[in-house]
Order: structure tokens, then C-alpha cells, then sequence
């Protein structure tokens, strides 16, 4: 089932003229038929595998599909972004920020005085 608001996204991108005529092509089949491999969409829309594989790299470097899931040894694509990735950004985010906290506190460590400093 998609929901209201990816239909809305997906109305917005195809008619907002950013695409071409091959990608547009390509992200409507991926649209319509969610959890396909490159090769069942260069079928489905005609076009060669390479064609299909530019375009494909050319949406997901947008965050306009994403790979989930494998068929046959090969990716299935859907549309939208890939809610793991987001995951993995706040999860790399957290890491940095608990690094930069670690690294803080061993300079103060190192620099006693440095707390009465920033107290003044």
C-alpha cells in the first residue's frame, strides 16, 4: 500500500521537471512496481541494463529509491529514502558526539586548571 504522502512526494518529483525522460521513466516503474531488480525494470521499461543502472545510481545519489532486499542474487529497489540509512546517520552522529565528549574530558584531565578557568 502507498501512502498518501509518497504519492504526493512522487507527484511532486515527477512533475517538478528535475528529471529526464529516462529517469522519469525509470523512478514511475519503480514506483509502481516497488522490490524490483535492475534487470526486471530494463525489461519492464525497455530500456538496456546500463541505461537502467545510470539512472538508478543517478536517483539513489538523490535519495529518491533505495535498495532493500535481494532477489535472485540481485538488489530490489523501492522508492523513497532509505529509512536504515537515516538510522545509520543519528547511530554515526551519537558516535561522533561521544568521541568529541571522550577527547573534552581527557584534556581536562590533562589541564587541571582549566576547570577553575572556565568558571571565572
Amino acid at each position: 500500500m502507498i501512502h498518501q504522502n509518497s504519492k504526493e512526494a512522487f507527484a511532486a518529483l515527477i512533475n517538478s521537471g528535475d528529471l529526464g525522460r529516462q529517469e522519469a521513466k525509470v523512478l514511475r516503474y519503480i514506483y509502481e512496481n516497488a522490490g524490483l531488480t535492475r534487470h526486471e525494470i530494463s525489461r519492464g521499461v525497455n530500456l538496456p541494463l546500463s541505461s537502467v543502472c545510470g539512472r538508478v545510481s543517478s536517483l539513489k545519489d538523490r535519495n529518491v529509491v533505495h535498495e532493500k532486499g535481494i532477489k535472485n542474487k540481485r538488489s530490489t529497489l523501492y522508492f523513497g529514502a532509505d529509512p536504515e540509512a537515516q538510522d545509520l546517520d543519528e547511530i554515526k552522529a551519537a558516535e561522533v558526539v561521544e568521541k568529541l565528549i571522550g577527547r573534552v574530558r581527557s584534556l581536562v584531565a590533562k589541564f587541571p586548571n582549566l576547570e577553575k578557568i572556565a568558571t571565572l
